[in-house]
């Protein structure tokens, strides 16, 4: 799968010599000793590397005439598209990780995945995201061996010893869809919000979501960072762009693969809650074309078991020609 994304991204490469969009994102549970807020459970660790791709892409051109024949579409407005192809690795495990129990609090999930994104701008403050995801549950996604090894760099004594009883190999094949409203505060452009419907759909997740997000700072462009970054511009854009976010996600959960046992097979599963929802403060930087980005987010209780919320933090450093 990591080959097929740098073959997503050598295509792109072949295609033009534009400078392409880059941002790699890693979230982690542990980074909570910023905050007195550390674990090493649940959504433990994640990872996802994005390659803009300038050009002509036919794939992109069929989903925006698709898009073009709903009435969403508005023909009046400036529409830009951006494509981009993405390589994400993640992986779940129960709250004892250094006992191996037949029954654990959560199953032990890893999944790596490769997705094609397009974002059609319509003007400077609507956007469509689209992104198809294709991969694999389970032991192919190697993530015992990437926990092991990073338990061993860096110095972490407790070995992950339950990764035998992980969900078993099945393929993973979902579309996302979001849309992006954002209203501008004022006249400044020092304040806006940002509106967020949207779903996910297939054999990894299933839900709707409405989410809304309040950014305060100066120069603001574009739209927070998601899935994928890549800001569009309207003319030469200011040198420096800075601000804080605050923000809420909330979504009904039909399907989730990583606590149902996975979507073909049936493995270890647990009683999971519908309603779902993350709370979200942060921060982005952008100097030039460099972006760094830092947010920490609080999950509600995805199962019963665990009556506890979890945080994890994001770190996002991105390169936006």
């Amino acid at each position: 799968m990591f080959l097929l994304a740098l073959c997503f991204a050598g295509t792109a490469v072949a295609q033009t010599r534009e400078p392409r969009s880059v941002l790699l994102r890693w979230e982690n549970d542990s980074f909570g000793f910023l905050t007195g807020q550390s674990s090493d459970e649940n959504y433990t660790n994640g990872l996802r590397l994005d390659v803009g791709s300038p050009g002509e892409h036919r794939w992109a051109q069929a989903v925006e005439n698709l898009y073009c024949r709903t009435p969403l579409c508005d023909d009046d407005s400036e529409r830009t598209r951006i494509v981009s192809y993405a390589f994400t690795h993640q992986f779940y495990t129960p709250q004892r990780i250094e006992i191996i129990s037949r029954r654990p609090d959560r199953p032990w999930a890893g999944l790596m995945f490769a997705s094609a994104t397009l974002k059609l701008n319509e003007g400077r403050n609507t956007q469509h995201l689209f992104e198809g995801q294709l991969g694999i549950l389970g032991q192919a996604a190697g993530a015992h061996y990437i926990q092991s090894r990073w338990h061993q760099l860096i110095g972490y004594d407790v070995e992950p010893v339950g990764w035998t009883r992980q969900l078993r190999n099945e393929p993973i094949a979902n579309v996302v869809y979001a849309y992006n409203r954002r209203i501008p505060v004022g006249s400044s452009n020092r304040a806006d919000v940002i509106l967020t419907p949207g779903f996910s759909l297939g054999t990894l997740t299933t839900y709707p979501a409405m989410g809304a997000t309040v950014r305060i700072g100066r120069n603001l462009e574009g739209f927070p960072i998601g899935p994928i970054e890549k800001t569009a511009t309207y003319g030469p854009r200011p040198k420096v762009e800075v601000y804080a976010l605050a923000g809420a996600d909330a979504r009904y959960v039909l399907n989730n693969a990583t606590l149902d046992g996975g979507f073909f097979r049936d493995g270890p599963s647990v009683d999971r809650k519908n309603l779902v929802h993350d709370l979200k403060v942060g921060g982005s930087l952008r100097i030039q074309s460099l972006r760094l980005s830092y947010t920490i987010v609080q999950r509600s209780p995805e199962f019963t078991v665990r009556p506890d919320s979890q945080v994890f933090h994001s770190f996002a450093l991105g390169f936006e020609p």
